[in-house]
């Protein structure tokens, strides 16, 4: 998790086809991890894809 809240949580899900093309997950996680606000987490997610399987989730939480 960051300063700004945004946190990552990786499950691998070998049941997802992979590509041969996209960015390592550590650096999409610390793409994400480096953003300042859960939609540019999550816009980052969606033009960085990475080549294992992810699915991408979006929780906000008003407190």
């Amino acid at each position: 998790m960051n300063n700004d809240g945004i946190g990552v949580v990786i499950n691998a899900l070998t049941d997802l086809n992979s590509e041969p093309e996209g960015l390592p997950v550590a650096f999409v996680t610390r793409g994400i991890l480096n953003q300042g606000s859960g939609g540019k987490a999550l816009d980052f997610v969606k033009s960085n894809t990475p080549p294992a399987g992810l699915h991408p989730v979006n929780q906000s939480t008003a407190v």
